[in-house]
């Protein structure tokens, strides 16, 4: 009865209040107790929702409430609030609060959003409260996780009873799925059985350090008892999710034991062991009658369409987050959102329950969820927010040198790192996630002690000089390397190289470029094209292998700036010069396109980093290892020998750049012109030359005069001094280049330049000297060459980033001169993270330009298609595809066409022509009109693949019809008669018809004949 469980509830509550006021060590047992009981048909009271955890909640928050009206009575100090609203936990997880308040605005279920942020709420004031009275009490923390640990191992045991009883009866009860012909999945008491999965996931690692660290043998098998069966029932829970986190944990810890040890040794060990043992598990997978194969097909072929809708709930809150970028669609909010996706009708298609049961699907992800309700804010805030709890808990992993401080606390980094990475594909909105989470992060803080000081904490970690690179590929792999392969190529460099590759894989000819077959190529080098045939030879002829040397170079030459950055500057003006460069859209576009610009950019940006470490020192950051010079110069002259075969005389633009930088220096009298210079620029131009001049050779000995008029004279000289191909622009046309396609950093290097060149041209800044040299030499080489394309420019990108990161830095530096506070690590560590999150997220908004959508996919479909149907001897008709993709996409033989040929060629066909043809839709209805024996072969967007038969195949399909009607009308008129049965009028009229027919078409069909006869022997 309602007024029965409105009593109860009442009573819980101020039972909980009575014992959170009285004895809140005892109160948070309780808590830990309750926690766990989430099983709704048992535990919910009055509403589905209202648990007794959640009714404990509201006597928590009430009496902290209470709390604080009291302290404000007594009178509170400036001191103590400033004390406590200046804690970063305290910032950071009011922070996180507020961004989802303010999300509420978007939500489409102000009701469901307003509960849930409740919970939110309650969750917020625990962990403040926890934080006050537990953060300088790591031992009675460490009694919470015990106690917690105790309890789980409870519910193993109840686990157990449940699927004891459900083999012998039959009879369910608590949190127990039946999985038809495989083990139940155990829940206990849970209402999902995931989450008890992740519960026994999260707490295994600390239980395996406990039996680690007993010092007792009666402790140790305590453990044991506990450890084995708890291992066995997160087996039996089979929740994906939950085996993720154990295994990430697993990886984790051992990982922060091995830096531990090693330093970065140890990652590579790690990465290497990782490597190997994939790459086993992988080829035993490989071979379709491996056990271990049929295991896995097995586990994932009954469960396909859960793994299947985890990720259409991905995909739906990116598309949520899509629509509403900011703040997101509202906290509590996902479903309605969710439903007004474009995933959607996919999603409920797979899992109806949703709409025939009115079932709130929830996103499933913690990161989605955040992602698609809170928007980019919430995202950086609750970054932020994980960050203030792991990182403690990681330092103290690494620094303690207490045996038990370190190894309990690497158990918990790893638990809750792993449970990260399984949020990907889960979401745990229950109190016993947050407790965790609370419990290992009171843990750490309080065996920190006085160690506990973010400033401290964020200073050994920014001056690990391995972060900014793990940081930088991690963001270069998802902005270059993301969905690489996934669309066709574009005309007409791109199509255009990968063909001429793809002839070299199938040809042999390594040396002679082609793009068609038997004649020669002559506009470019081959270097790019022998990485794509490198590519193509270990991944198979496609788009993904095309454009992976470029990927590959693209993120190196990040790496390159980084490094430059760094020895002309410091550390930070590096990590935001990289970001720089890897946040320019057109540079990431280029990166993921089969092309040669960003390549030969990184030959160049190659040849200025060993440049660098020949004037090494004169900069503030020598190499702590230093080479003979000669090697540095033998390098350089390689590096741009390399460039060179890329892109020709584009790639001895670093020569240019260092000549006259060494000019500058001499007549600086930095350098002393001496013998010595000149055997070190000799060896330069060898080795340049070893490098750039066999291929020519070659070429100039196979082809004479054709290779000089075709490849120096047009492709170089001319097209430097003439508008060719309609490229022709203005001098200053690359300044319009470039605000469109650094946008955001455009708008700093307004600044930076002028600062830039008044370091360089009144301070005599030799750094900025040498990036004003570097910056002018290519922008004029290029500006002054009459034709001109977008992405010639691209090398120029690696310079101007250097020049955007150090203003920036330099701008930093001069508000922390005013506002010294803002250069502790925390704030430096912010505005960094601040800086990388403001690029990403406009990334974001111009998505569409840095990743366009598949333009030619349907175009290259079709021809696929039309080669796997008809062959390769018939011709395919192609009218609206550019050439580029026709040569790539098809091996056959084609015919380039426009309407009106298409048209003629359709109506005037040979009696026994077959016309295979791809155009445009609209066309294809269009020559349908007027010819109705077209056939729609296949569709894609706005692309058609048609077909028209030859006369003559319908001829003579239509003389079959009437030779099998004859026979038929034969046979009956046959058998009518032998019956005696008598024939009918119109049976006898069908005979003649049929015997008309049938001359009629014989005759067509022989005078067709007799027409190709007679055109065959004319020709001839």
């Amino acid at each position: 009865m309602p007024f029965v469980e409105i009593g109860i509830l009442i009573l819980i509550f101020a039972l909980s209040f009575w014992l959170i006021r009285r004895d809140f060590d005892a109160s948070l047992i309780l808590l830990l107790v309750l926690s766990v009981f989430l099983h709704k048909e048992f535990f919910s009271i009055y509403r589905w929702d209202v648990l007794p955890v959640r009714v404990f909640m509201l006597a928590f928050v009430a009496s902290a409430g209470l709390q604080v009206l009291e302290k404000l009575r007594s009178g509170l100090k400036k001191e103590e609030i400033f004390k406590f609203f200046s804690d970063p936990f305290i910032i950071l997880i009011s922070a996180y609060w507020l961004v989802n308040a303010l999300s509420l605005i978007f939500t489409e279920n102000l009701a469901a959003s307003i509960l849930f942020f409740g919970f939110q709420t309650t969750m917020i004031i625990l962990g403040m409260v926890l934080y006050l009275r537990l953060k300088d009490k790591p031992e009675k923390v460490l009694s919470l996780i015990k106690t917690y640990i105790y309890i789980t191992f409870g519910l193993v045991l109840f686990g157990l009873i449940q699927l004891v009883v459900y083999q012998l009866t039959g009879f369910i009860f608590g949190a127990l799925w039946n999985v038809h012909g495989r083990l139940p999945r155990i829940g206990a008491t849970f209402w999902d059985v995931n989450h008890f999965g992740a519960l026994l996931a999260a707490l295994l690692p600390v239980l395996g350090m406990f039996f680690l660290l007993a010092k007792k043998w009666r402790e140790r098998i305590t453990y044991v008892v506990m450890l084995i069966p708890m291992l066995g029932m997160l087996v039996m829970t089979n929740s994906r999710s939950a085996w993720i986190l154990a295994g990430v944990a697993f990886l984790v810890f051992s990982l922060v034991m091995l830096i531990r040890r090693w330093g970065m040794k140890g990652i590579y060990g790690l990465v290497l062991a990782l490597v190997l043992i994939s790459g086993g598990l992988l080829w035993e997978y490989s071979d379709r009658a491996s056990p271990f194969r049929k295991v896995v097909r097995d586990y994932f072929h009954y469960r396909v369409d859960s793994f299947d809708a985890h990720f259409l709930l991905l995909q739906g809150s990116y598309q949520v987050f899509e629509m509403f970028p900011y703040l997101g669609g509202g906290t509590g909010g996902f479903f309605e959102q969710f439903s007004k996706t474009d995933i959607a009708p996919t999603f409920f298609g797979r899992d109806p329950i949703s709409l025939t049961a009115g079932f709130r699907a929830p996103g499933h992800s913690i990161w989605g969820e955040t992602l698609a309700e809170t928007g980019a804010v919430g995202i950086f805030v609750f970054v932020l927010f994980l960050s203030a709890i792991l990182l403690p808990i990681l330092y103290a992993a690494l620094t303690d040198t207490v045996k038990e401080h370190f190894l309990l606390a690497a158990g918990m980094f790893s638990a809750l790192t792993g449970w990260l990475f399984a949020a990907v594909f889960y979401s745990y909105k229950s109190e016993f996630f947050w407790l965790i989470f609370f419990l290992y992060f009171l843990y750490a803080v309080g065996v920190l002690g006085k160690k506990y000081d973010f400033n401290k904490i964020y200073a050994y970690f920014l001056k690990n000089n391995k972060l900014p690179y793990i940081a930088l590929a991690i963001l270069g792999v998802v902005l270059i390397f993301w969905g690489l392969g996934r669309n066709h190529f574009i005309p007409w460099d791109e199509a255009i190289y990968a063909k001429i590759a793809k002839n070299m894989v199938e040809t042999g000819d390594y040396i002679t470029l082609q793009w068609q077959p038997g004649v020669v190529w002559f506009e470019k080098p081959p270097l790019y094209i022998w990485f794509e045939v490198l590519s193509m030879k270990m991944l198979g002829v496609s788009e993904l292998a095309a454009r992976l040397p470029s990927a590959i170079l693209g993120l190196a030459a990040v790496f390159l700036v980084y490094s430059i950055s760094k020895r002309l500057f410091n550390k930070t003006t590096a990590f935001i010069s990289a970001l720089v460069l890897l946040t320019t859209s057109q540079y990431i576009y280029y990166s993921r396109a089969a092309m040669m610009d960003i390549s030969v950019a990184f030959f160049m940006t190659f040849a200025i980093h060993f440049y660098l470490n020949t004037i090494w020192p004169n900069q503030p950051n020598p190499p702590k290892k230093t080479s003979h010079v000669w090697v540095n110069w033998i390098l350089i002259g390689a590096s741009i020998g390399l460039g060179a075969m890329i892109k020709n005389v584009v790639g001895f633009l670093p020569a240019l750049v260092i000549g006259i930088n060494e000019l500058i220096l001499i007549l600086m009298k930095e350098r002393k012109f001496n013998r010595n210079l000149i055997r070190d620029y000799m060896i330069a131009a060898i080795s340049a030359l070893v490098i750039f001049v066999p291929w020519h050779l070659e070429m100039w000995r196979r082809f004479g005069q054709i290779f000089i008029n075709n490849y120096f004279f047009y492709h170089v000289i001319e097209r430097g001094t003439s508008e060719i191909e309609q490229k022709g622009r203005p001098f200053w046309w690359y300044l319009i280049i470039l605000k469109v396609s650094m946008r955001i950093w455009f708008v700093a290097l307004l600044a930076a330049f002028p600062f830039a060149a008044v370091l360089a041209f009144y301070k005599k800044n030799k750094a900025h000297i040498f990036l004003m040299v570097w910056t002018l030499v290519i922008f004029l080489f290029f500006s002054s060459a009459k034709s001109k394309l977008v992405w010639y420019i691209v090398p120029l990108y690696p310079v101007l980033a250097i020049m955007v990161g150090n203003f920036i830095e330099r701008v930093y530096n001069k508000i922390i001169s005013y506002i010294p506070r803002l250069g502790f690590p925390i704030f430096k560590s912010l505005f960094i993270y601040a800086l990388a999150a403001f690029a990403l997220f406009y990334i974001f908004l111009v998505k569409g330009i840095v990743y366009p959508g598949d333009a030619t996919g349907a175009q290259a479909m079709l021809l696929q298609k039309k080669d796997e149907t008809f062959g390769l001897e018939l011709p395919v008709y192609v009218d609206k595809v550019e050439l580029p993709l026709i040569r790539y996409y098809t091996d056959g033989t084609y015919v380039e066409t426009n309407f009106a040929s298409l048209k003629d060629t359709l109506n005037n066909a040979d009696y026994d022509e077959v016309i295979v043809f791809l155009t445009k839709e609209s066309r294809f209805d269009t020559y349908g009109e007027e010819n109705p024996n077209l056939t729609l072969v296949l569709e894609i967007e706005d692309y058609a693949l048609g077909l028209q038969d030859s006369q003559y195949e319908r001829d003579s399909s239509a003389l079959r019809d009437v030779k099998r009607e004859q026979e038929d009308l034969g046979w009956l008129i046959s058998e009518k008669r032998r019956k005696g049965v008598p024939v009918t009028a119109l049976e006898l009229q069908r005979v003649e018809e049929l015997a008309v027919e049938e001359q009629i078409l014989t005759e067509k069909i022989e005078a067709g004949l007799a027409t190709l006869e007679d055109n065959s022997q004319s020709e001839n």
